[in-house]
C-alpha cells in the first residue's frame, strides 16, 4: 500500500511540469475609455459546449479574471443595470490571454424602465444556482440577512434554522467565502440587509468535484450572500447594551472590517434573558436530563420557549449566555487563500420540567410515569478552524482544513418521579440526585492534494484525513426509591464513577477522472478508513467504607471499525440532460472487545454493493428536475456497543450491545424547481424516501415486578431497561410544495408551503415487535410587505396535524394538532420614532389533560433614533406583554409517548441603547468623481 501511494505521488509530481491552462483577463470601461465599470456581471461560455460556463463580477477598476480556462473559442457576455449589455466571440490560448477592453455605453432607457426591468429579474436561475436580487424585497433599515431571506420565495425561516427549496441550509458563504465555518446562524443574524446585493442558493459540490468537473453527488445546501461592491471596503456593524431594575441585561453586537480581499468580523453577546448562543456544540455525548429518562428529543410545538423572538429555536429552560467569535479571511499573495474562525461560548442553563410519559407494556396494562425535574447545566467550549488553499499553479492545488474544539460540562440534576399502572395502582416513587462533570477535546483535519492534467477533465486527487478525541470526567448518583406495594421496602444507591473515552480515526481517499469524450467522463477511486474507540467506566459503591468497585456497573471496552471501498463511476453531460452512475464495493470489519469485568470479543465483517445514481434534466433555463439516489452504511457508536449498565436513573436504565451490526440506508431525493423571472415567482417540489436495513433501535423490557437482569443486576418493579438492537423496517417519506409570488396590487410577497411526512420506526417491547407510525400534514402561509423601509410587516399562519399509530395501541389513534398565527410589524414614523411589535398565538390540541394549552406571546417596543446620521437608537421593550408564555412538547417513539412542559422566560421590560457603525470608503461614480463616504 505504501509503495503504491509513493508511486502515485511520483507520477503526479512528474505530470506537474506540463503546460498550464490559460488565465483570461479583461476590463469593462465606460465610454470615456478610462473609468472602470464596477460590479458588472461577466459570463464566459464555451462555444462547443454551452453547459460549460463561468461567471464573475468586475472589480473597482472594471477588471475581471477567469482562472483554469482550457484553450478554445468562447463567448464573453456582460451586463449591468443602467448599461447596455453585450456579447463577443473570443479565442483563448495559453498561458495568458489578455482581452481588449470592452467599451460599455449607458442604457438609453428611462430610470423607471430600468427599475421595472430589475424588478422583473428579482429571481432567476443561473445554471444550477437560484439568484435572488435583494433590491426586489423591502425591509426595515435595521433588518439583517435573516429578515431579508424570510421574504424571499422558496425560503422558510423557523425554529429549526433556514430551509431553502425544502432542504436545511448547512452553510452560509459571504462573497463566496466561509463565514464562521459551518454555522449558518452567525452570518444570517449579523450581516445587515442593507449591504446585500443578492442571495444565491445552490448545492455546493465537494472540493474534488469543483476541481475535476466530475460531480460526485456530495453536495451541501448553501446560501451565498453577495454584498454590494461599494460595501466591500470599510467598517460596519452595530453594538448594543440594555438592562432593567430586576438585574436583567443584554449586550453584544458585531463589528466588521472589509478591505479588498481581507475580511475581519467580530461577534458577541452576553445576557441573562435567554438569548441563546449562535449555535450549539455537541457536549461530548453527554445527554441532557430528558435523554437520561430515555427520551429522544424533538416533538410537536417547541415554540414560545422564552427567546427574544418566538421564531427562534431555543434550548429548553432559561439560559445565561456569553458567546464571542472571530472570523478572518484573506488572500496572501496570488497563491494562498485563508479563512479561519474562533468561537467561544459559555452557557448556564436552568431547566425545570413536568413530564408525563406512557410506557407500552404488551399483554398487560401500560405504565404511566410522572416526573418533576430541575437541571442546572453549565457548558463552555472553544472552537477553532482553518481553511488554507495553496494554488501551486493552474494545475496543482493543496488544501489544509484543521478543526479543534475543547469543551467542559457540569450538570446538577434532581428529579422526583412516580410510576403507576393504568388502573392507578402505584408501583414506585423515587428521589434522584445526579451530578456530572466532564471535559475533553476533538481534533480533525483534512489534507487534500489535487492535480489537473493537460487534457481537459483528466484529474487526480488524494485526500488524507485524521482526527482524535478524548474526554475525562466523573459522576455521582444518590437515589432513594420507595416501592408502593410495600412501603417498608426501599432501595438506596450512592455511587460515583470515573469515565474516560478516546477515539482515533484516519483514512485515505484517492480519485482519478478521465474524459471518454466531450460529454462523458469516467472516475475510479479508492478509500479506506479506520476508527478506533476506547471507553472506560469504573463505578464505585459508596454505601460501604472503603468504597468498592461495582463490577456490574463497570466496563473497559474497545471498538474498531475498518472500511475499504473501491469505486467506479461514469458521468454524462448533455445540453439538457446530466447523469451519473456509480458503484462502490465496500468491505467492512467491526471488532468489539471487552477487557473488564470479563474478557470477550465479537468480530464480524460485512460486504456491500453501494450504488449511486443522479439525473438532472433542464426543461428550460428556468425549470429543472433533479433525482438523486444513494446507498451507504453506518457503524454503531461505541456508546451503543459498550455493554455497561447506565443507571443514572435507576428506573430507566440502559445497556449497550456488542453484537450490533452496521446499518444500510437507501435514500431517494427528487426536486423540481421552476422560476418565472417576469413575475419574480418560484415553485419548488421536493420528494424524499429513506429506508434503513438493520436500523439501530431499542429493545425495551418493562417490568411490573422485580426482575434479575443477566443474573447480576436487579431491575425493580415499575422499572425498564433498554438495549440497542438491529431491526429492519425503518422508513421516512416526505413531500413538500412551496410557491412564492409578489402580489403587486398590495405590494406584498406571498409564500405558501404544504407538505406531508410519514415515519415508521420499529422497536421491541418485552420481546414483542412494535411499529410506531407517524403521519404528519402541515401547511403554512406568509404575507410579507414590500412597501417601503418605513412600513415592514409579516403575517404568518402555520398548521400541523399528527396522526400517530402504534401496533401495541392499535385500538387507539393518537391524534394531536399544533397551530400558530403571528404578526411582525415595524413602523418608522414621525421624527425618527420606530414602533415594533411581534404577536404570536399558539394552540396545542390532542394532548393529555394538563398539556392542552393555548397562549399569546406579545412583544412590543418603542424606539427613537438620533445623532446626525441616525446611528444611535434608544429602545424601551416589553417582552411577553400578556405574561402568558409557555412551552409544551411531545415525543413519540417505538416504546413510549411523552409530553413535557418546560419553564420559560416571562414578562420583563428593558431599556436598550444601540449604535450602528457604517463607514465605507468612497465609491467612484460614472463621472469619475469620488462620492465620498456612504452610509447604509
Amino acid at each position: 500500500m505504501n509503495k503504491l501511494l509513493a508511486f502515485i505521488l511520483f507520477v503526479i509530481s512528474l505530470s506537474s511540469y506540463g503546460q498550464d491552462m490559460t488565465i483570461v483577463e479583461g476590463k469593462l470601461l465606460e465610454t470615456n475609455g478610462q473609468t472602470g465599470l464596477v460590479g458588472a456581471n461577466v459570463q464566459l461560455i464555451l462555444v462547443k459546449d454551452t453547459t460549460w460556463q463561468r461567471v464573475t463580477s468586475t472589480l473597482a477598476n472594471g477588471s475581471f479574471k477567469f482562472d483554469n480556462v482550457p484553450p478554445s473559442f468562447y463567448k464573453i457576455r456582460y451586463s449591468s443595470i443602467g448599461y447596455e449589455s453585450g456579447e463577443k466571440l473570443v479565442r483563448v490560448k495559453g498561458p495568458l490571454t489578455t482581452l481588449e477592453p470592452f467599451i460599455v455605453a449607458e442604457a438609453t432607457e428611462l430610470l423607471n424602465e430600468i427599475e421595472v426591468k430589475a424588478k422583473n429579474l428579482a429571481v432567476e436561475n443561473k445554471g444550477d444556482t437560484t439568484s435572488i436580487s435583494a433590491s426586489g424585497y423591502k425591509v426595515n433599515v435595521d433588518a439583517n440577512a435573516e429578515d431579508l431571506i424570510a421574504k424571499m420565495p422558496g425560503m422558510i425561516v423557523n425554529g429549526t434554522g433556514v430551509q431553502a427549496q425544502g432542504e436545511l441550509v448547512q452553510k452560509v458563504l459571504v462573497d463566496g467565502r466561509e463565514f464562521f465555518a459551518n454555522d449558518p446562524n452567525i452570518a444570517l443574524k449579523n450581516i445587515p440587509a442593507e449591504i446585500i446585493d443578492k442571495i444565491e442558493v445552490f448545492d455546493q459540490q465537494s472540493e474534488q468535484a469543483q476541481f475535476s468537473g466530475f460531480d460526485d453527488g456530495n453536495t451541501t445546501k448553501t446560501i451565498n450572500i453577495v454584498t454590494k461592491l461599494e460595501n466591500r471596503n470599510g467598517q460596519f456593524g452595530r453594538v448594543y447594551a440594555g438592562g432593567n431594575a430586576e438585574n436583567q441585561y443584554s449586550a453584544g453586537g458585531n463589528i466588521n472590517h472589509f478591505k479588498d480581499e481581507m475580511r475581519l468580523s467580530i461577534v458577541g453577546m452576553s445576557n441573562n434573558v435567554n438569548k441563546q448562543n449562535f449555535s450549539s456544540e455537541d457536549l461530548l455525548g453527554v445527554a441532557s436530563s430528558s435523554s437520561r429518562r430515555g427520551g429522544r428529543g424533538g416533538g410537536a410545538g417547541g415554540m414560545g420557549r422564552g427567546g427574544e423572538s418566538f421564531t427562534t429555536n431555543q434550548a429548553n429552560g432559561i439560559s445565561e449566555t456569553h458567546a464571542y467569535g472571530l472570523n478572518y479571511s484573506d488572500e496572501w499573495g496570488e497563491k494562498i487563500r485563508v479563512t479561519g474562525s474562533y468561537f467561544f461560548n459559555l452557557k448556564d442553563n436552568l431547566n425545570n420540567q413536568l413530564v408525563n410519559r406512557e410506557n407500552f407494556v404488551p399483554g398487560t396494562s401500560n405504565q404511566f410515569y410522572n416526573e418533576l425535574n430541575e437541571s442546572i447545566t453549565k457548558n463552555q467550549n472553544h472552537r477553532a478552524n482553518l481553511r488554507l488553499i495553496y494554488t501551486i499553479n493552474n494545475r496543482n492545488t493543496l488544501m489544509f482544513m484543521p478543526n479543534i474544539s475543547w469543551q467542559k460540562t457540569d450538570v446538577d440534576d434532581v428529579l422526583l418521579g412516580t410510576t403507576s399502572t393504568a388502573e392507578g395502582a402505584g408501583l414506585n416513587s423515587q428521589i434522584n440526585d445526579y451530578e456530572m462533570t466532564t471535559s475533553g477535546y476533538n481534533f480533525s483535519g483534512n489534507l487534500l492534494y489535487m492535480h489537473r492534467f493537460e487534457k481537459r477533465g483528466r484529474a487526480i486527487s488524494l485526500r488524507l484525513n485524521g482526527g482524535s478525541s478524548e474526554s475525562n470526567g466523573g459522576d455521582y448518583l444518590n437515589n432513594l426509591t420507595v416501592f408502593e406495594a410495600n412501603l417498608t421496602r426501599s432501595d438506596t444507591i450512592r455511587q460515583f464513577a470515573d469515565n474516560y473515552a478516546n477515539g482515533v480515526n484516519y483514512g485515505v481517499r484517492l480519485n482519478y477522472s478521465e474524459p471518454l469524450g466531450e460529454r462523458t467522463m469516467l472516475q475510479v477511486g479508492y478509500r479506506t478508513n479506520v476508527n478506533h474507540d476506547d471507553a472506560d467506566r469504573v463505578t464505585f459503591d459508596d454505601t460501604v467504607v472503603p468504597a468498592e468497585i461495582d463490577s456490574a456497573l463497570s466496563n473497559v471496552f474497545q471498538s474498531q471499525y475498518l472500511t475499504q471501498a473501491p469505486e467506479v463511476g461514469i458521468f454524462v453531460r448533455g445540453n439538457k440532460l446530466f447523469g451519473r452512475l456509480a458503484m462502490q464495493y465496500q468491505w467492512a470489519y467491526l471488532d468489539s472487545k471487552q477487557q473488564f469485568p470479563e474478557s470477550g470479543e465479537i468480530d464480524r465483517s460485512f460486504t456491500n454493493f453501494l450504488p449511486m445514481a443522479m439525473l438532472r434534466y433542464r426543461f428550460s433555463q428556468d425549470a429543472n428536475l433533479r433525482i438523486f439516489y444513494r446507498s451507504f452504511t453506518q457503524s454503531p457508536s461505541i456508546t451503543q456497543l459498550q455493554n455497561v449498565v447506565d443507571n443514572t436513573n435507576p428506573l430507566y436504565i440502559s445497556i449497550g450491545n456488542p453484537a450490533l451490526d452496521q446499518s444500510k440506508s437507501h435514500m431517494v431525493n427528487a426536486r423540481y424547481s421552476s422560476i418565472n423571472t417576469k413575475q419574480a415567482s418560484s415553485f419548488f417540489a421536493l420528494f424524499s424516501v429513506t429506508s434503513i436495513e438493520e436500523y439501530v433501535t431499542n429493545s425495551s423490557l418493562v417490568v411490573n415486578e422485580d426482575t434479575l437482569i443477566n443474573d447480576e443486576y436487579l431491575l425493580r418493579a415499575g422499572g425498564q431497561i433498554s438495549t440497542p438492537v438491529n431491526l429492519s423496517g425503518y422508513l421516512n417519506t416526505r413531500l413538500l410544495f412551496n410557491y412564492g409570488v409578489p402580489l403587486s396590487f398590495i405590494k406584498t410577497n406571498l409564500n405558501l408551503n404544504a407538505g406531508t411526512t410519514y415515519t415508521k420506526i420499529p422497536g421491541l417491547v418485552n420481546g414483542v415487535q412494535n411499529l410506531s407510525q407517524n403521519l404528519t400534514y402541515n401547511g403554512s402561509v406568509a404575507l410579507s410587505s414590500n412597501i417601503s423601509e418605513k412600513i415592514d410587516y409579516t403575517l404568518l399562519y402555520d398548521f400541523t396535524f399528527n396522526d400517530v399509530v402504534n401496533d401495541l395501541k392499535s385500538n387507539l389513534s393518537e391524534d394531536y394538532t399544533y397551530q400558530s398565527a403571528g404578526l411582525k410589524f415595524n413602523w418608522s414614523f414621525w421624527n425618527d420614532f420606530v414602533f415594533r411589535t411581534q404577536l404570536s398565538y399558539q394552540q396545542y390540541k390532542g394532548f393529555t389533560e394538563g398539556f392542552n394549552d393555548e397562549f399569546t406571546l406579545w412583544n412590543m417596543s418603542l424606539a427613537k433614533k438620533f445623532l446626525k446620521e441616525k446611528q444611535a437608537e434608544l429602545e424601551l421593550r416589553v417582552y411577553d406583554l400578556l405574561d402568558q408564555n409557555t412551552a409544551i412538547a411531545r415525543v413519540n417513539t417505538e416504546s413510549f409517548i411523552e409530553e413535557t412542559r418546560t419553564n420559560v422566560l416571562q414578562q420583563y421590560f428593558m431599556l436598550t441603547f444601540t449604535y450602528t457603525i457604517s463607514n465605507f470608503k468612497g465609491v467612484v461614480d460614472r463621472s469619475g468623481q469620488d462620492r465620498g463616504p456612504r452610509r447604509w
